[in-house]
Formats: C-alpha cells, structure tokens, sequence
C-alpha cells in the first residue's frame, strides 16, 4: 500500500483513500451468510452440513453474583478463538471486491477503497462505489463505523481535484441525512510525510527527526550493522535531496 502511495506521488497524480472500518464484524456476520458463502465457494452438501452444525445451535449468557440470566441464541459470528473462525469470515466477505469498482485491499474487517482522481467524475464513481459497499454491507449484516472511518487524499499538486459534493458519505439504510453519514476527512498526505498542516514542508529539523524516527528503529530493530554517524550522513542526504527537489518545484511554480 505505501509503494502504491509513494507512486501517484512520484507520477504527479492524485489519489483518494478510504479507510473503512467495521463494527464488531466478527459477531455480527449472520450464519446464514457464511453457510450461503462457503455454498458458492464450492463446499459439497455434506462438508457443508457439517459446518451449519458447527456455527448453529450456540447459546449464551451472563453470570452476575452467582445468578445466571436465560440462555440466549447465537444467530450470528464466528466462534471467537477458533481455527475456522478467520476462514469463515474471509470466505464470507469475499464477495466484497465484486461490489465495487474501485481497487480495495482488504485485510480481516479492514476496508480500503482506492482510486486515482484526476477529474470530478472520478470522485462521482468514488461515491458509487461506497453507495454500493453500504448496499452489500446492508446484505451480508455489517456495519460501517463512520467514527473510525477516515478519507485521505494523496496528491502533491498546489491545485487538487475538488470532490463535487464536499466530501463522501456512506449512506446506509436508516441514515438519510447526508451529514450524519459523512466520511471524516484527514489532512492530505504530502510529500513530506508531514500533513498539510505543517506549512511550507517543514523546517529542515522536522524532516531530519523525520528521517532518524524511520531509519533509527528499523536498523536497531533487525540488527542492522549501522551507526550513528552512518545514519546520520543518510538523513543529511536525503534532506538534501528533498531540499533540492523543493527547490526545482519552487523555480518551475515561479
């Protein structure tokens, strides 16, 4: 994912990131769902039979100062803890990607959307897609957690591709109002690694401690034969490199 953000920013482009997150998605997957998954995934009858009886009949309940409340039945989720469980939720979800047009990268109930914009009708086909994603969350019983949601805009240009709308939404059933489902927008991702909000790029001390906080702890972490002066004429050398490439922005912008 770093690799595919790093080139829209080498190539000059501009791309728009979902991060999406899902709420409790292990609990609230119904097991009707995974039984219908694990059918179009090809599992013969009797494996599958197999497996409904694994995931259904479950009961459970609280004990509180010794007194125990009525069993309950479990409807949905993957048994926490377990060797399945993870494949279950995997094979159930996998369906997501066939949602969407955008790329996404998927990892347990992480979601990420990712598209290039260079025009509006980029960001319109952005929105479908999440209109589409809240559809297909609606069907397989998850939630979007907005609250943890976040969109990032990558790009490097002074003039970036407006959003139509002013920001997206998921607008899943029961929330209409445009306001109450809007993706939360983080600062934009800059070349410098250090977010909009740090000005004109930064002093050189910031890209410096930048430098050190990446390069020191890998070096140290795996075993790495590297000393201080070493690491230290490396960030100097990259500081100069982006110094220099600021400069070439600045007289070509002029």
């Amino acid at each position: 994912m770093c690799h595919q953000f790093s080139q829209v920013l080498l190539e000059r482009k501009e791309a728009d990131v979902i991060f999406l997150d899902c709420t409790k998605a292990f609990d609230r997957l119904p097991h009707d769902v995974i039984v219908a998954s694990l059918r179009k995934h090809g599992v013969d009858e009797h494996l599958l039979a197999l497996f409904s009886d694994y995931l259904k009949g479950r009961s459970q309940r609280v004990m509180v100062d010794g007194f125990f409340s009525e069993e309950i039945a479990v409807k949905s989720g993957v048994p926490q803890g377990s060797i399945l469980g993870p494949t279950f939720f995997t094979v159930a979800v996998n369906g997501l990607s066939g949602a969407v047009q955008s790329r996404v990268l998927q990892y347990a109930d992480d979601i990420v959307l990712y598209r290039n914009v260079s025009v509006e009708e980029d960001c319109h086909a952005s929105q479908e897609d999440l209109n589409n994603l809240a559809k297909w969350c609606c069907e397989v019983g998850l939630e979007i957690n907005l609250q943890k949601s976040q969109h990032l805009r990558i790009s490097n240009k002074m003039r970036k591709t407006a959003i139509p709308f002013g920001s997206y939404s998921f607008n899943a059933v029961g929330h209409p109002d445009r306001s109450r489902s809007r993706v939360p927008r983080c600062d934009d991702l800059e070349p410098n690694g250090l977010g909009r909000s740090s000005g004109q790029g930064g002093s050189q001390m910031q890209r410096k401690t930048l430098l050190h906080q990446s390069l020191s702890p890998s070096s140290f972490r795996y075993g790495q034969a590297a000393s201080i002066q070493e690491l230290s004429s490396i960030s100097n050398g990259l500081c100069f490199i982006i110094m220099a490439h600021h400069g070439e922005r600045a007289k070509k912008e002029a």
